[in-house]
């Protein structure tokens, strides 16, 4: 037999799991890639920031790029304070996030909406 806490339980998992499944599914829209003037990576482009200037210059930049709508796949390259920069523009612009894939040289992750 079934309780009714272990049905309401299944059944808000179940929902959720429904709900978050198109936004998982989405195909990113584009290409984001983020690199500094201390660890150039990327070749210059339309779809590449290269953050420059002090923190709060950078911090910024971040927040234009990041505030756009719509799924953006993120490429980084950035050393650990600007790792730090861009999750608190992240946390900041309200987006939300899909998991993130790490290397050596950095990391991509996607922004669903």
């Amino acid at each position: 037999m079934i309780s009714r806490r272990t049905f309401i339980q299944g059944t808000a998992g179940a929902i959720g799991a429904a709900l978050a499944f198109p936004a998982l599914a989405a195909e990113p829209g584009r290409l984001l890639r983020i690199d500094s003037i201390e660890m150039p990576r990327f070749a210059a482009g339309p779809d590449r920031i290269r953050l420059s200037g002090n923190q709060l210059d950078r911090f910024a930049q971040l927040g234009r790029a990041l505030g756009g709508t719509g799924p953006v796949t993120v490429e980084t390259h950035l050393d650990g304070a600007g790792q730090v920069l861009l999750d608190a523009a992240l946390n900041a612009s309200g987006r939300r996030v899909g998991p993130a894939r790490h290397r050596a040289d950095g990391a991509t992750f996607t922004i669903l909406s």
